[in-house]
């Protein structure tokens, strides 16, 4: 079992049956983990370094880990123990999904500058301070930037952006303003 990621838009249940793009729009499992680093490695997580590296404001992209979705919330609320704690859990989920509204332009600026700047970088392994617990398998991972496939099942982290470029694309083509990641 693994760590799923997908990426979703808020009025996507309008349009998502309109066009069977799903593999354009998957990304891997890899990209799921990639996207955890930042709470799973001591050191500096690799998107953190691609920021750096490129000069692209990666924010947007961690904001989309922020949304609460309406089962989280009734999740949660399960669980409350009193009104207070109830109040508190929307209220957060509010604050969260607030500061999203409108996200797609920023996060397309994100993607499309580091889809820009790393297609050019030689050697994009070599300029990543290697991980002792590395289960992204970095070298294949962010290898061949402009190659779609590692092997039948896994993507490169270019095809992951390129696959998240083209749902950000859809999306807004469909009057999406707001997206997100969702981890199962």
């Amino acid at each position: 079992m693994g760590l799923d990621i997908s990426v979703r838009a808020t009025n996507q249940s309008e349009w998502e049956d309109a066009a069977d793009t799903r593999e354009e729009h998957t990304l891997s499992r890899r990209f799921g983990y990639f996207m955890c680093r930042r709470s799973a490695i001591a050191g500096v997580p690799e998107l953190d370094q691609l920021g750096a590296l490129t000069g692209v404001d990666i924010s947007p992209l961690y904001e989309m880990e922020t949304y609460v979705s309406p089962e989280d919330i009734d999740n949660s609320l399960e669980f409350a123990s009193d009104e207070a704690e109830r109040q508190r859990i929307l209220d957060k989920a509010r604050t969260a999904s607030a500061a999203l509204t409108g996200n797609i332009d920023k996060v397309r600026t994100a993607v499309e500058g580091l889809l820009t700047r790393l297609a050019t970088v030689a050697d994009l392994p070599g300029q990543l301070r290697p991980d002792k617990h590395d289960v992204l398998q970095a070298a294949a991972y962010f290898a061949n930037f402009s190659s779609p496939k590692m092997n039948a099942r896994d993507s490169t982290f270019g095809q992951d952006l390129r696959n998240l470029k083209r749902f950000l694309e859809d999306a807004k083509s469909q009057g999406s303003e707001t997206v997100y990641f969702v981890y199962s």
